[in-house]
């Protein structure tokens, strides 16, 4: 058998040497995932990693490996962690997730669009939206619903009607009814005023006896959505739902991002109020939040526990960060 020339051996070497580097740096087969709910994308496979990318409901991702509950993903060319609660292999699971999701913020949001009278002056130019005051009862029959205050009859109230009011002109009272028609009405047919004060009071004590009611329920991350069961998340998701049937969100992330406008930072709990979410988003361990019950009580679905309870902290405790108006959030979305 004759001999390789040497030039050849070094060329095979190299070849060899070319495969090996670009079989290390390709990475293994991934996986397909599909995310059930919109979840962040973290540097780090920790609830307090760097947010790298916000994940929509019913994306693509792909996976190449997991680290306890998290998984190693690629998407939109970051890599980094997604936690596996929010992961299905299942499109049509994903698809039906992002779908109820949808469906949930479209009830929630459906009737707040004004009329272009309310935005635009003929000339085009914006004008200042106008802030609802709270929610009223017509107390007349075949109340006419005016296009401005003294104009064209635009429709007709029953009495019992809910609407919402706005600011008054003289004997006139701007409304918007249930199907997002803006007008006027006079002023003596409007009963049963419920500022946007005293809703939000209200909504605060209804979230609270929600979960009052459930105290002791057990609490599951894999059971959250059937009956008797809760994570924290979801405790105060169907207390908000039941006090005001609204959606403020599935998740701790979800929540935060829908209603990131209503947060406010806190040092301790008792510079929150009463009925608000507090949350915890950073730290070594898990998310967490809770309704704030006044005099440093705070009432949630504990893991630590494994139950719904009350739990009292000390004023020099710094451990929830924030608090946040939810059942205004709600009022807002749905006037």
């Amino acid at each position: 058998m004759g001999c390789i020339p040497v030039n050849d051996i070094k060329k095979i070497i190299c070849g060899l040497a070319v495969l090996t580097v670009l079989a290390i740096a390709t990475p293994a087969d991934a996986a397909t995932m599909y995310t059930t709910d919109s979840v962040r994308l973290r540097a780090e496979p920790s609830r307090s990693g760097q947010i790298l990318a916000t994940v929509g409901p019913d994306t693509e991702v792909e996976v190449y490996g997991y680290e306890g509950e998290w998984a190693d993903a690629l998407y939109d060319g970051k890599n980094g962690y997604i936690c596996t609660d929010y992961l299905t292999s299942s499109e049509e699971e994903a698809r039906q997730a992002a779908a109820k999701i949808a469906q949930e913020q479209s009830e929630q949001t459906s009737g707040n669009n004004t009329t272009s009278s309310d935005t635009t002056k003929t000339t085009g130019k914006k004008r200042k939206k106008s802030t609802p005051q709270g929610t009223a009862k017509i107390n007349g029959s075949d109340v006419n619903l005016r296009k401005k205050p003294k104009g064209a009859i635009i429709g007709q109230l029953d009495k019992g009607e809910k609407v919402t009011f706005y600011s008054s002109k003289g004997d006139w009272t701007k409304v918007r009814i249930s199907d997002g028609t803006v007008g006027y009405v006079y002023t003596s047919y409007i009963g049963g005023k419920i500022s946007r004060t005293d809703q939000i009071e209200r909504w605060k004590d209804a979230a609270v006896r929600f979960c009052d009611k459930n105290l002791g329920a057990i609490y599951s991350q894999e059971k959250r959505d059937q009956e008797g069961y809760f994570d924290c998340s979801s405790l105060m998701r169907e207390a908000f739902r039941d006090a005001t049937g609204g959606f403020i969100g599935d998740t701790t992330d979800s929540q935060t991002d829908l209603m990131s406008d209503y947060l406010y930072k806190i040092n301790t709990v008792y510079d929150a109020d009463y009925g608000d979410i507090l949350y915890h988003l950073s730290g070594e361990d898990e998310n967490h939040c809770g309704i704030y019950l006044g005099d440093g009580q705070v009432i949630s679905a504990s893991q630590t526990v494994g139950k719904v309870k009350i739990k009292t902290y000390e004023d020099w405790s710094n451990y929830w960060e924030y608090g946040c108006k939810a059942a205004a959030y709600c009022y807002d979305q749905q006037h």
